[in-house]
């Protein structure tokens, strides 16, 4: 049944739809999702900031840096982005109508970027920033994973112990 269970999600989570909600979740997660939103923010800086330092049109860089982006929402963003640039609505107010996906950081550090010309360099800054936060907030995660690991692998010890032993106390008692 959990085999089963466990495809069924697979092959829904596969599917656009699918695919959105499993995202969101993610996102929602409360450990997980700090860290997937600052892989996310740390890809989204970094590719935009190589694209605007090489000249690529703004237009054409979040374009790419959607297709780089590995969940769904943050491409979304990226691709919307680059409709509302066209339309002349600057890079700092089109992010900040997404809150949630967006620290107020980056969205402080794109305005002033985009006001002093120094665009590339500061989300080079921010990129270089959320990679440490990622690199330090995995070593944390290790450090909490190792303790839950001991309590998984004693529980499963003891159940297996358990039903080796009640058969044989029950055969003892009659």
């Amino acid at each position: 049944l959990f085999i089963f269970f466990l495809t069924i999600l697979v092959i829904a989570a596969k599917q656009p739809k699918g695919k959105r909600i499993w995202h969101l979740i993610l996102l929602n997660l409360p450990i997980i999702g700090k860290i997937i939103k600052k892989i996310n923010l740390a890809r989204f800086t970094r590719t935009l900031s190589s694209l605007l330092s090489t000249d690529v049109p703004i237009i054409k860089s979040f374009e790419i840096t959607a297709e780089v982006l590995g969940n769904v929402h943050y491409k979304a963003v990226a691709l919307g982005a680059s409709e509302e640039i066209k339309k002349g609505v600057s890079i700092s107010e089109t992010l900040s109508t997404h809150g949630k996906l967006f620290s107020p950081l980056v969205l402080q550090m794109v305005s002033v970027g985009e006001k002093s010309g120094t665009l590339d360099s500061l989300l080079k800054e921010l990129a270089i920033f959320f990679e440490g936060e990622v690199d330090e907030t995995l070593k944390g995660l290790s450090t909490i994973i190792e303790p839950l690991l001991i309590l998984v692998l004693g529980g499963t010890v003891g159940g297996i112990a358990v039903s080796i032993m009640a058969p044989i106390y029950s055969l003892t008692q009659s």
